[in-house]
């Protein structure tokens, strides 16, 4: 009798521990439950940019103290204005916007449109020494020596943006995961291929915006579900998290109020601030919006007295530019340092910012623009290209692209590169 009692009881220990066991495993699943990181919120007033720091693009006046000669090359995506409408990837040396010399060529990188299918995009290392591009068929590595794009991954379709490691070594994105509403976060090593995949529960779709330090990333998880009376499937929650690549383990910043009516997310490139807009009387109404500031470090959130505009960090963080593309409004540029406002751009009426890429050393910056309304060819698409350079002691100078008439073609992508 003793004996079948104990057998009894080993039974129950047995089956209590396979379900601590498959509790454990399913959770593997999900997300990590963690402590919440609430930041603090306190008020900034950032100076409005003055009447007298305004200037008109087309009033050039001559960037003396920039040096071209340290940028590296550039880049350029650019469609035809007819069709077929098929892009091509270009490169030369900026030093031509100064330079104004016929000898000057610009090189085709590719033509293959069925290749470059997708949005244009050309990710590159820090170092420049090679870059990502992904379109239908997935990821490859391109190598500028040999102009050879290699394919690194195909197994799922992949999300842009993508981001490199600060050793230029991994990359890391997001992936679709077969179910609808769903995606995992993929970490890849561009040498040997190895990945590494990060798994989200159903109707979890990550969106990274970029790395903390060197082994945590900044991610939003975005959950979708049925609304009370709904039948259609709709984003009903968004939480912000810190994720780290070694073990997946994540942390959540929570915030006053929700992240789900925020919008406009720029991570600074040393990844200690993100910029956001909020709705403050979100979801009664939207009609006021707010520019903050959360400290990753000391997980504090400022509220900013900012204008309105498209924010777009300087590579050193140190400053930053509101952009107004022009599509609706006149177009504009604003440049802060340090949170103060330095220069501000004004650009053409009926011209809308296509493309704007900042120098690596934070000083100036190349604009391209085309014509935001109007017909062409039967067309009310926008056509052809203006190139500006600016620097944010109010210089500027106009320059064409070596070989592609202003007319015919619209610049819709640009990186720096090797």
């Amino acid at each position: 009798m003793i004996n079948f009692k104990l057998k009894i009881k080993t039974l129950i220990i047995t089956f209590l521990l396979a379900a601590i066991l498959l509790v454990a495993c399913e959770a593997d699943k999900v997300i990590p439950t963690t402590v919440s990181i609430k930041p603090e919120i306190s008020t900034t007033q950032v100076t409005k940019p003055t009447a007298d720091l305004s200037s008109s693009l087309g009033e050039f006046t001559t960037p003396s103290q920039y040096r071209f000669e340290k940028l590296p090359q550039l880049y350029l995506t650019v469609d035809p204005v007819i069709p077929p409408f098929y892009s091509k990837l270009y490169t030369f040396s900026p030093e031509i916007i100064f330079d104004h010399l016929s000898t000057q060529k610009t090189s085709l990188v590719s033509d293959d449109y069925q290749f470059l299918e997708r949005d244009p995009n050309l990710t590159w290392s820090s170092d420049y020494e090679k870059a990502i591009f992904v379109n239908m068929e997935g990821v490859h590595l391109f190598n500028p020596d040999s102009n050879q794009f290699d394919i690194l991954y195909s197994d799922s379709f992949v999300h842009l943006p993508i981001f490199w490691d600060s050793d230029n070594l991994q990359i890391i994105y997001t992936v679709d995961n077969g179910s609808a509403f769903s995606g995992d976060v993929y970490l890849l090593n561009s040498e040997t291929k190895d990945g590494k995949r990060f798994e989200f529960p159903e109707n979890m779709m990550p969106a990274i915006l970029g790395w903390i330090d060197e082994q945590t990333i900044l991610l939003f998880l975005n959950e979708s579900g049925l609304k009370p009376d709904s039948q259609k499937m709709e984003l009903i929650n968004r939480r912000l998290y810190t994720m780290n690549v070694k073990d997946g383990i994540l942390t959540e910043v929570s915030l006053s109020g929700d992240w789900l009516h925020t919008e406009e997310w720029r991570l600074s490139p040393d990844g200690k601030n993100l910029f956001y807009r909020t709705y403050p009387n979100a979801p009664d109404s939207y009609e006021e919006k707010r520019a903050n500031l959360l400290d990753l470090q000391t997980n504090s959130v400022e509220i900013l007295d900012l204008p309105e505009g498209d924010f777009k960090w300087l590579p050193n963080s140190q400053g930053f530019l509101l952009i107004d593309d022009g599509f609706d409004n006149p177009a504009n540029i604003i440049w802060y340092m340090n949170w103060i406002p330095m220069q501000a751009f004004n650009f053409e009426e009926g011209s809308a910012i296509s493309s704007l890429l900042i120098t690596p050393d934070s000083d100036g910056a190349v604009v391209f623009l085309t014509n935001s309304f109007g017909y062409q060819f039967g067309s009310e698409q926008p056509y052809g290209y203006k190139a500006f350079f600016i620097t944010n002691d109010g210089g500027q100078d106009n320059f064409l692209i070596p070989g592609l008439n202003s007319e015919d073609w619209k610049v819709v992508f640009t990186s720096w590169g090797k």
